[in-house]
């Protein structure tokens, strides 16, 4: 995760945000949106909900689904003549990276949750509102398909209509219209958070953003790319050294005492 975080700070900066979109292909009409809506996913780790991310012990910034959700209601909108769709394409769809071991995927332990450019509770549908652990969690099987539904949902509780179900899609190149967006905690709070808790999702999608800021959509092994090309740069040794995943539990993953202890001094 150092590793990560060193190459994350540097490449896109300490100030960089990820931004969350709700776009649609026309103007509403009177309150009115006459056709489907685009949640646009740029990759968030901590994108939450309150009941969700204050449940733990020790708060961290997050970025507030609930906020979304007012921005939108204060644009006047009162009705979705269709669905809200969210689009996940910044990134690949490989939940879990391939080589790790089969105990921290889904359904064991959790390690992580599901991948996507397009989460919200870190991937999670259910959790246990006291014990904390992703163990007691429950990965949604769609993620981004997951996040609609929580914000039509959430929508719905302020009195909005939205007469479609949920669904996952590509945002159409003529979805040029911004109703509302909001962005994330600073990434030098994001990897700050990452680094105290050890959170697997945020290194993991962390490495995929690497990534997709050079091509898309962002996949692990483009960001691990990334990341020892920025080692190299900054002219770091990375003889012996392999970056499998970010988050670390890839059993391949090998670093050198040099590596580490050139970056904690940076």
């Amino acid at each position: 995760k150092l590793l990560i975080a060193y190459s994350a700070l540097d490449i896109l900066g300490p100030e960089y945000v990820f931004t969350t979109r709700l776009v649609a292909q026309v103007l509403p009409i009177d309150g009115v949106l006459y056709g489907d809506a685009w949640v646009v996913g740029s990759g968030d780790p901590l994108l939450m909900t309150g009941s969700y991310a204050e449940r733990f012990e020790d708060p961290f910034p997050y970025t507030d689904l609930a906020q979304l959700t007012a921005r939108i209601e204060a644009t006047g909108l009162k009705k979705i003549e269709g669905s809200l769709i969210g689009d996940e394409s910044r990134f690949d769809n490989q939940r879990w990276v391939d080589t790790w071991p089969e105990r921290f995927r889904a359904g064991e332990q959790n390690q992580s949750g599901p991948l996507g450019a397009l989460i919200v509770n870190g991937g999670f549908q259910s959790w246990d509102p006291v014990r904390t652990s992703n163990g007691f969690s429950k990965p949604a099987s769609e993620p981004a398909k997951h996040v609609a539904l929580v914000l039509d949902d959430l929508l719905e509780e302020q009195g909005l209509v939205i007469t479609g179900g949920p669904l996952v899609g590509i945002t159409p190149q003529d979805a040029t219209f911004q109703i509302a967006s909001i962005d994330s905690p600073p990434l030098k709070e994001i990897v700050s958070q990452m680094l105290v808790t050890s959170d697997n999702t945020t290194a993991e999608l962390l490495l995929k953003e690497l990534a997709a800021i050079i091509s898309l959509p962002g996949t692990s092994i483009g960001g691990s790319i990334a990341v020892m090309e920025n080692l190299t740069k900054n002219g770091y040794s990375i003889e012996q050294a392999v970056i499998n995943d970010g988050s670390g539990l890839d059993p391949g993953n090998r670093t050198t005492c040099n590596l580490v202890a050139g970056i904690l001094d940076t």
